[in-house]
């Protein structure tokens, strides 16, 4: 399932870019999954913020971390040839440039979101 929509490939891509303080963020927001047992690696579990609703200030998306995972997306094809989708990304954007106290998720939204078309 996750490589249908290019989740490995994402992962693959972020995990070289990430520190272990901005995976640590992203698992404190509840979409990795650190070390543990046996397990030896950061493991991502497809989570993402998911209302295609985003308030950011505009200086995040221009800070040279964001802007060289973003080129290294575009230089795999992620976007083309993985699928990989928004929302994902924007997970690891903000894993990358924000501590999660400043990550608000509101589930309040009267919002619908469909893939199957019913």
């Amino acid at each position: 399932f996750f490589e249908a929509w290019g989740y490995d490939k994402m992962w693959e891509i972020a995990q070289k870019q990430m520190t272990e303080e901005q995976m640590d963020n992203m698992a404190r927001m509840g979409w990795l999954v650190p070390p543990f047992g046996n397990n030896k690696s950061w493991e991502y579990i497809g989570g993402e913020p998911y209302n295609n609703y985003h308030v950011a200030t505009v200086s995040m998306w221009s800070d040279p971390k964001w802007l060289n995972y973003l080129t290294t997306l575009e230089a795999e094809f992620g976007f083309f040839k993985h699928r990989m989708g928004d929302a994902n990304i924007h997970a690891f954007a903000m894993g990358m440039l924000l501590q999660p106290e400043e990550v608000g998720l509101k589930n309040e939204f009267p919002y619908v979101h469909n893939i199957n078309g019913m």
